[in-house]
């Protein structure tokens, strides 16, 4: 054995000898080498091979213009009187329509010089009563209250109003009904309304009008509205500041008028209008106030005030009167069209009026201009036909 590892070149304990031993690892390290280089040439080769991705197109800058927002509003304006508020809400606020006496004992009225609008119409008997529309203002009483007439179911309509009265007859009830009017009545809402003791009944119903609008929710009725009924108000007049009283607005509106605005009309400084043989309105026109002051047997006074009643404009409605054969109540033709002269600024203008039902009324100059109120109070002065007014 010894022999042949001799003959063999190992060592006698069998041990490949130190020369021989490095020579075979040298042998094996460049094969290792040599796989080596063939991977590396071949990794080499492939990523040379290999095309370089095509780079994904940027996409093209565009520049958008986004306009600057318009300013939010910071006043609105009084759908009734055309008169600017800061507050948004009272503006949306639903009218409210209170029936009142004008007999000599339910003179002088509280509250009516803060209604926006008002209805002067005769009763049988050729009395007078009003329908007073509150918007902007309310006051916490009103009064004296009586009942309801036919020309009512016309004019609540025309304003989508809250209707408050203290009765009517049986035949007038029923088409209250039938019509559908939102019904805050003495006997409905009796917590708002109360009598005093300083005059005797029926001229001594007083209306809480303040607790109105919480009332009428309460019993179901919608107390705002998002498209109010409106009149229509002349752009001429500068408006008041945002924030100002309605009197002091409607003194600041009153003094801006331009003499262009209102050209060459004849001017007016009083008006007469004879209701009956002893119901006579008459209107002068005053320059401290710049406003139409009213009279009947006297200066008209709101008890509240004390201070005569003015309006910024007097428009007198001619209409069909025509006696109800069922209750001999007076039926007032105030949906369609007819006469009707208006007065503001001292000045009067002709022209026509236009009512459709639900809707206030237009009006239009003798060239079908439209006629554009001042904004204030308006008094609409409700004539038969056949009647003349006096004006000087």
């Amino acid at each position: 054995m010894a022999r042949y590892a001799q003959e063999k070149g190992y060592g006698a304990s069998g041990q490949v000898p130190p020369k021989r031993a490095r020579t075979r690892a040298l042998a094996i390290g460049g094969a290792v080498a040599v796989v080596l280089i063939a991977v590396s040439a071949v990794a080499l080769a492939l990523t040379q091979s290999a095309p370089e991705p095509t780079p994904e197109p940027e996409e093209p800058l565009v520049v958008v213009d986004t306009p600057t927002p318009p300013p939010a509003p910071t006043s609105w304006t009084f759908p009734l009187t055309g008169i600017t508020t800061t507050d948004e809400a009272a503006t949306l606020r639903r009218a409210l329509s209170v029936k009142i006496e004008n007999t000599p004992d339910a003179r002088p009225q509280t509250g009516i010089s803060q209604a926006d609008v008002i209805y002067e119409t005769v009763a049988e008997g050729g009395i007078t009563r009003f329908n007073c529309l509150f918007q902007s203002r309310v006051p916490d009483e009103v009064g004296p209250v009586r009942s309801a007439r036919l020309s009512d179911l016309v004019i609540v309509p025309a304003y989508d109003a809250l209707f408050f009265f203290s009765g009517a007859n049986p035949i007038i009830i029923d088409q209250i009904a039938a019509v559908g009017l939102p019904t805050m009545s003495h006997s409905a809402a009796s917590s708002l309304y109360y009598r005093v003791d300083y005059r005797v009944a029926p001229h001594n119903l007083y209306l809480n009008l303040s607790g109105a609008w919480n009332l009428a929710s309460e019993m179901g009725f919608a107390t705002t509205t998002e498209s109010p009924r409106a009149l229509e108000f002349s752009p001429d007049y500068a408006e008041g500041e945002a924030g100002q009283s309605a009197s002091a607005q409607a003194a600041n509106i009153a003094g801006s008028v331009s003499s262009t605005a209102r050209g060459d009309l004849p001017s007016a400084t009083t008006i007469t209008l004879p209701f009956s043989d002893y119901y006579l309105a008459s209107w002068s026109w005053d320059t401290s106030r710049r406003a139409f002051l009213r009279s009947m047997d006297g200066p008209s006074v709101d008890a509240a005030t004390n201070e005569q009643i003015g309006a910024a404009n007097v428009v007198v409605l001619w209409a069909p009167y025509s006696i109800s054969v069922d209750n001999l109540t007076f039926f007032i033709g105030l949906e369609g069209t007819g006469a009707a002269s208006l007065f503001m600024d001292g000045t009067r203008i002709d022209g026509s009026w236009e009512s459709v039902k639900g809707a206030a009324p237009r009006f239009k100059d003798a060239a079908g201009n439209p006629i554009l109120l001042k904004p204030g109070t308006t008094w609409f002065e409700v004539l038969d036909i056949n009647q003349d007014i006096t004006v000087a």
